[in-house]
């Protein structure tokens, strides 16, 4: 039995949007790097083409030397990229020896130019761009670290931007069309696979609120990147802006299972909730467990302690003392072994050790200002959020010490840990996480969004953000790169992760809950309480504190109300053909979207979601290909299959195969889909909307659309 609650506190404000990871300020010049974020990998994993350092030959001297090319002293740092500046070089206006320029480049950067004269060192020890491009298109690599490696080129805002230089000085030069294409698909290629938006505005770690993509002049006082890269600029990063968001859609996929259902891998199940202990428990906001499986559980603002073992409910308050230390309790924690529950309480600010068997306080522990958050170590030691004061508070109850500890962010209010012990603190205001290492080491990270509420470490050293103010949930890897694994549909709160790798998430002001994929698919059950806010684990159940339902409410996947597992039946219109498709395939789907303009194939969303296989009297939905009338038609009928395939050639219509099972008859959950047939344009037309077809039968006569009737019946997508 994994015995693990997962906490959180909710507020409500405002603050700026970041998305970057930095890392605490360190001397990178003769620093023992075993101390600074490791590299873990110097390989390129970009699938477009660039040509590495050894390929142009970056200089290899003395391994000894600052300017060692395979392992420069400048120690190369990896953080998630939150903005991309676009550079030019500024030298030659008649190079053709491309190589050769990127030497001068990298002379000119690691061994000349030199921002701090008393160091000992001259130059940057390194070339200060991440990519370069020449004016025939070629892409090279840049700085030494691989993808993510903190460049030299923006003056004050190195940390987590990338910078791209053009090779020349184009004052004078003029942009290529290959070298514009290059640029224009690497910058493509970047933001679609770090999923931030080449239009949207942000703040990065140096206080500069700018476009994602950006020029350098943007952030400081220089003509770079020249004035005919100027002129085209604004059209690049429109046609930029256009294909991620383009690519982003193609990469979307909704939910194996249709509205108010979860997958299990095997079934559909519908999702349902069991309150107990409704009696007892008004308006419970916290929880704890202690490692023979007993929950206790106290609620804000009320006077109750309760214990739960064995399905069975005992209030332990009843006291006066116990009854104000529990009415302000804002956490709580469990010492299993010294049966000790400790109680952080907000109005008197301390942390208070209560022992369960007498319910007598036995200690008291002052903390920093607007204590939000505790948590236990291995080791005995508590750590304390201070969200007022920016502080933590170390308390060893064995030597009876308290430590406070200053913090670089603003209003902590969330804090997890690893099953290595490093520490995660969350900041509510300054979008921020600090992680501290179990050798003490501290680490800085922005949240990827606004209000960062919760942390989730996993088991491998990456961890997930859930920001509750845009629904953001972000994912660390083991690289330290930051990404966005998925857009939530709402705000959102806490979350928790299952047995499969996929997480459940609360959006507790819209009384709902979300389902997310290990690929990051999004499904969400709507009606899920009053206001869902803590999701926990115990016994092997999942469950959720609710604000607004009394009782403790588990999160049941039924299994006397499920469905055959389904997917989602993409549906295209052709303006120039009148015409739909259908696919089930998402590998079909992205090469439509690739392959054809918006006037042959246009993607309008999942129509309806069929079925993966031909159960529960479900039967087979036959494809067909017209080459004559550059139409699709889908049947459910057998003998109508064979109809056509006996009667018309392959160049009429073309048996494809099955597209995908549906419901011969009403079925109960799912709806029909209607089929129109048009004389004027040889074509099908489909749809599940009644309304739709409806308007279609009142504004067509029947040459242009004629109602056939029923084709087959689905799960309808809401």
């Amino acid at each position: 039995m994994r015995k693990t609650i997962f906490k959180i506190a909710l507020f409500s404000f405002v603050s700026a949007f970041t998305l970057l990871q930095i890392v605490s300020p360190v001397s990178a010049r003769g620093a023992d790097i075993t101390e600074i974020n490791p590299i873990r990998s110097v390989t390129n994993t970009l699938s477009y083409p660039v040509i590495s350092r050894h390929e142009w030959g970056c200089p290899d001297e003395d391994p000894d030397s600052p300017y060692y090319c395979d392992n420069p002293f400048w120690y190369a740092f990896r953080n998630p990229i939150s903005h991309i500046v676009i550079h030019h070089t500024a030298t030659s206006t008649t190079a053709t020896d491309w190589n050769k320029e990127i030497n001068y480049v990298w002379t000119l950067h690691a061994t000349i130019r030199d921002n701090n004269p008393t160091d000992g060192v001259q130059g940057w020890t390194d070339i200060g761009y991440n990519y370069l491009i020449d004016q025939d298109g070629k892409v090279y690599e840049g700085r030494y670290g691989g993808e993510g490696a903190n460049g030299g080129h923006v003056g004050g805002h190195n940390v987590g931007t990338a910078g791209i230089a053009l090779l020349g000085n184009y004052d004078t030069l003029k942009v290529t069309d290959p070298e514009y294409q290059s640029l224009k698909n690497l910058l493509i290629e970047l933001f679609t696979k770090y999923k931030i938006d080449p239009e949207e505005y942000a703040t990065d770690y140096g206080g500069s609120y700018q476009q994602r993509l950006s020029m350098h002049q943007n952030w400081n006082a220089t003509a770079c990147p020249g004035g005919n890269t100027v002129t085209l600029f604004n059209q690049l990063r429109s046609e930029v802006a256009q294909a991620v968001k383009e690519n982003w859609r193609k990469e979307l996929e909704a939910s194996l299972c249709p509205k108010d259902y979860w997958d299990d891998g095997k079934l559909c199940k519908q999702v349902l909730v069991r309150s107990d202990f409704t009696s007892q428990l008004d308006s419970p906001t916290e929880i704890a467990e202690d490692e023979d499986g007993n929950l206790y559980v106290s609620g804000y603002g009320q006077n109750y302690l309760y214990k739960i073992s064995d399905g069975n409910i005992e209030k332990l308050s009843g006291t006066f003392f116990i009854d104000e230390i529990i009415k302000n309790a804002v956490d709580l924690e469990i010492d299993s072994k010294e049966d000790i529950l400790y109680v952080l309480n907000s109005s008197s600010e301390k942390l208070v050790a209560i022992d369960l068997n007498t319910m007598e306080s036995i200690e008291d522990y002052p903390t920093g200002s607007s204590p939000k958050d505790v948590i236990r170590m291995k080791d005995g030691s508590l750590y304390v959020a201070n969200a007022d004061s920016n502080t933590l508070t170390k308390i060893d109850p064995t030597n009876n010490e308290i430590e406070t500890i200053e913090l670089d962010g603003e209003y902590p209010i969330y804090l997890e840990k690893d099953l290595d012990e490093n520490l995660y603190v969350s900041f509510y205001l300054s979008d921020a996480l600090t992680k501290i290492t179990n050798k003490g080491k501290v680490e800085l990270y922005t949240s990827g969004g606004l209000l960062p509420t919760a942390v989730l470490p996993s088991d491998n050293g990456t961890f997930y953000v859930i920001n509750e103010a845009d629904g953001k949930l972000m994912f660390v890897d083991d690289k330290e790169v930051l990404h966005t694994f998925a857009d939530l549909p709402y705000q959102a709160n806490s979350m928790i992760m299952l047995d499969d790798g996929s997480l459940l998430v609360t959006h507790p002001y819209d009384n709902a809950v979300s389902k997310v994929s290990s690929k990051g698919y999004v499904s969400t059950i709507k009606d899920i309480g009053k206001e869902p806010f803590k999701l926990f684990e115990y016994d092997g159940d999942i469950y959720f504190l609710d604000k607004g339902m009394p009782g403790l409410h588990q999160l049941n996947m039924s299994s006397q109300s499920t469905i055959p597992l389904t997917k989602p039946i993409y549906r295209f219109w052709s303006p120039s053909k009148s015409s739909h498709f259908f696919t089930g395939a998402l590998g079909e789907k992205k090469e439509v979207m690739d392959k054809y303009d918006e006037n042959t194939w246009t993607y309008e969303n999942v129509a309806f979601f069929g079925l993966q296989e031909p159960t529960e009297n479900a039967l087979a939905v036959h494809r067909f290909w017209s080459g004559l009338y550059e139409s699709h038609f889908y049947t459910i009928s057998e003998k109508e299959k064979n109809e056509v395939i006996d009667k018309y050639d392959d160049g009429v219509w073309k048996y494809e195969g099955i597209a995908y099972y549906a419901y011969p008859e009403e079925k109960e959950g799912a709806a029909p889909i209607y089929r129109f047939w048009s004389g004027k344009h040889q074509s099908h037309f489909y749809t599940m909307s009644a309304s739709e077809k409806d308007e279609i039968m009142e504004k067509f006569d029947e040459e242009t659309w004629k109602y056939e009737g029923i084709a087959y019946y689905a799960y309808p997508k809401d």
